[in-house]
């Protein structure tokens, strides 16, 4: 799991969704050679030595220490960093994302935005509580995250953690800025909603579509991620399952991943 920016072309007039749901230009020999070198030189200026990927279209630089990575094509870029932190060290790691970020869109003339937050980076980086909490967040659900109950429903374009409210409004019964808690009745099993989006997302989804033969899952760049307690209770109940799967799944014409079985099961199924 990563905090991530986007960074993509975006029209006077144009909305964020729009830009993101766009389809990516040819990206040719990828960006000018000249351009990445003067993005690498910036980033370094900020975060120190990195080490760099440049074979391909797709160009891109890792800075060890802090796990921030920089993707970069002619027509669309990232930025992200792993959930690895909280509290002040959350803080200064923000900051650092969010000047790379800015570097990254000034170089290639791109303009950034911040899923989490659903801000332009321009917002955002007025907002760095906002991000932290993020952080903050996300840190508490790993440590209670049990990685043997959980799937994950991947997909493209722009749903958000308010469109999965939205279509699950019968089963929602408590919800905040970052996840939702369902239930099917009042006596079933509690499940919890999280919304992800960025590279990582998208280098999991290309794992999964290798390992099970489904190449239309690769680049799937979003996901809602599902977690609950009791794997056996939950499939003693079932209807919970099934209803916050299928509801999702129609949702996003997504591609569901149980952890449990290891099973893919794409929309229509």
């Amino acid at each position: 799991m990563s905090y991530d920016l986007v960074i993509v072309p975006k029209r006077d007039g144009q909305s964020w969704a729009e830009a993101l749901e766009a389809e990516p230009a040819a990206a040719g020999d990828g960006l000018d050679p000249a351009l990445w070198d003067v993005l690498v030189g910036q980033v370094e200026q900020i975060v120190g030595d990195v080490s760099t990927d440049d074979a391909g279209a797709e160009r891109g630089l890792t800075h060890e220490r802090s796990g921030i990575q920089v993707r970069c094509r002619a027509d669309r870029a990232s930025v992200s960093v792993p959930f690895w932190y909280t509290g002040a060290d959350a803080e200064a790691v923000v900051a650092v994302l969010y000047r790379v970020g800015h570097v990254v869109a000034t170089v290639t003339g791109l303009t950034a935005f911040d899923p989490q937050l659903e801000l332009p980076l321009s917002e955002a980086q007025a907002r760095p509580g906002d991000a932290v909490a993020v952080f903050e967040h996300a840190a508490q659900a790993l440590s209670e995250f049990d990685a043997g109950d959980y799937f994950e429903v991947y997909f493209t374009g722009a749903f958000t953690l308010a469109d999965a409210a939205q279509q699950l409004k019968g089963l929602v019964i408590a919800e905040d800025e970052h996840r939702l808690t369902v239930r099917w009745a009042d006596d079933g099993p509690l499940m919890w909603v999280a919304h992800a989006t960025g590279p990582q997302v998208a280098a999991d989804s290309d794992e999964l579509a290798q390992l099970h033969g489904e190449p239309e899952l690769a680049g799937h760049g979003s996901r809602y991620e599902v977690t609950f307690e009791d794997l056996d209770e939950v499939l003693q109940e079932i209807n919970t399952l099934i209803e916050v799967q299928l509801n999702l799944q129609e949702l996003t014409g997504g591609y569901v991943a149980r952890s449990w079985n290891g099973e893919i099961t794409r929309a229509g199924d």
